[in-house]
């Protein structure tokens, strides 16, 4: 025997009959071809349940041959071995979820890292696809508003109401860092903004607490010390112009499921899109007298479906699109249509929550600018 010692800490690979050697107990005997070593950082219980998922998932790379420039689909992508799975392919070509790191510096290295290793990643955000977002981009890229008076983009849902909702990750800054609510609602808030070019160059944040400790799913308690409510009150260069612009996040928002909104208004007119009404496009025009007008949307997507334009368009809709922006900016294929939010624009979103932390921490707006973080 080689590779192993008297204490070693190890796994079994379930290489073997379970009619022949069983492990049901406190002692076990296998074959030497049926253990490994697993790293001092995984618990017992972790070494155990690692291999597996992994093993299963590893059929990608050692029969599928997976590489980059595959398209892989996954299917039950929540269970253990889709969860593999994905952490497989993300190792070949990367779609991150949020947020992208927990913090600024990790947001900087994943983004270093990805340009280091030629890796083409982009962050998930999804809401930009629905129809009316689609419109309100097309209108704001115009300069049809005239002047920009004012900006609201936002993310509310209610999630959090419940004091006896059981507590995770999200909840705690040892596994979601500190900015909580804004680094899980945050990028869907600012990609948009972002990918216009409207970095904020002053910042003042109001930032709230909900409930200090939850349930934690075992009978006892666990502190939830996370920021659960956010609101940012800043002002973004606009056609040479300093804007109010309004970057809203809240995880405590009664009324709302689940709902992303977004408002701009200027002197020629406005446009207004939320997902509570994911059919309706709200357009403001200036005239004798001041009215919105009420645009119902069909099945309008950037990439082409067999859906039929006079359907509704549903989460998993955008889902798809999304994917498909992935894979056609990947391909070079994106020609001028809304794309996924880059490392770039991950990074400087959370260069913004960086300075709302400082900013709600000191009680006074700081300017910032995409290159630092606040002064």
């Amino acid at each position: 025997m080689t590779g192993l010692e008297p204490g070693d800490r190890v796994s079994s690979i379930p290489s073997f009959s379970m009619r022949t050697y069983g492990t049901y107990g406190e002692v076990a005997l296998l074959r030497v071809h049926a253990v490994a070593k697993y790293p001092e950082n995984l618990s017992p219980v972790e070494g155990a349940s690692i291999w597996m998922q992994y093993m299963t998932a590893y059929g990608l790379i050692e029969f599928g041959k997976m590489q980059q420039g595959n398209y892989v689909l996954i299917t039950a992508a929540a269970s253990s071995v889709g969860l593999a799975a994905i952490q497989l392919a993300n190792a070949v070509g990367a779609l991150a979820e949020k947020p992208f790191g927990l913090d600024l510096g990790a947001a900087e290295k994943i983004a270093g890292t990805a340009t280091a290793t030629k890796r083409f990643v982009r962050c998930s955000s999804e809401f930009p696809f629905f129809p009316g977002a689609q419109r309100a981009i097309q209108v704001l890229r115009s300069g049809q508003l005239g002047r920009v008076l004012e900006v609201v983009f936002g993310h509310h849902h209610s999630s959090d109401l419940d004091p006896m909702k059981t507590a995770n990750w999200k909840r705690q800054s040892a596994t979601c860092g500190e900015i909580g609510v804004l680094g899980d609602l945050g990028l869907h808030v600012c990609h948009i903004p972002l990918r216009l070019g409207w970095f904020p160059a002053r910042v003042f944040a109001q930032l709230q607490k909900g409930f200090p400790e939850r349930p934690d799913g075992k009978g006892g308690t666990a502190a939830c010390d996370t920021w659960d409510n956010a609101l940012l009150h800043t002002w973004a260069p606009i056609e040479g112009q300093p804007t109010p612009m309004r970057l809203e996040m809240k995880r405590l928002a009664p009324g709302a499921m689940n709902t992303w909104f977004l408002e701009v208004l200027g002197t020629d007119g406005g446009v207004r899109f939320t997902t509570a009404e994911p059919k309706t496009l709200w357009r403001f025009e200036r005239a004798k007298e001041q009215c919105w007008k009420r645009t119902e949307l069909g099945f309008e997507m950037p990439f082409k479906t067999i859906t039929g334009g006079i359907f509704e368009v549903g989460y998993p809709d955008l889902i798809q699109q999304m994917w498909a922006a992935f894979l056609m900016e990947r391909e070079g294929g994106l020609d001028g249509r809304f794309g996924r939010a880059t490392p770039a624009e991950a990074v400087q979103s959370q260069r913004i929550f960086a300075a709302a932390l400082a900013s709600h921490t000191r009680n006074e707006a700081l300017n910032l600018s995409p290159e630092c973080t606040a002064e």
